[in-house]
C-alpha cells in the first residue's frame, strides 16, 4: 500500500483559502479536522477488512464484495488526501 503525503502549507501546488472571521475556525483548520476524523474511520474499516479477509472460510462471492469495499475505502482515502493541498494564504 502506497503512502500518500500531503504538501506542507505554502508548498507550490497548494490551494490558498481566505482567513476566517473572528472567532470562527478557518477553512484549512476545518478541513484538517475533517481529514483527521475521516482517516481515523477509514483506518478502522481497512483494519477490520484485513482481519476478515485472512479467514479461509469465506466464500469467493463474499471475498469479492469485501475487496470492493476495500477498493472504495482506498478511493475515499485518496480523495481525502487531496484536501491536503488547501493552505492558509
Amino acid at each position: 500500500m502506497a503512502e500518500h503525503r500531503s504538501p506542507k502549507p505554502g508548498v507550490a501546488g497548494s490551494i490558498p483559502v481566505s482567513p476566517a472571521s473572528a472567532g470562527e475556525p478557518d477553512v484549512a483548520t476545518t478541513v484538517a479536522d475533517v481529514r483527521h476524523e475521516v482517516n481515523n474511520a477509514l483506518m478502522a474499516i481497512l483494519g477490520y477488512l484485513e482481519l476478515i479477509l485472512v479467514r479461509k472460510d469465506l466464500s469467493e462471492d463474499l471475498v469479492a464484495k469485501l475487496r470492493n469495499v476495500e477498493k472504495e475505502a482506498f478511493r475515499i482515502r485518496d480523495e481525502i488526501a487531496r484536501t491536503g493541498f488547501i493552505r492558509k494564504p
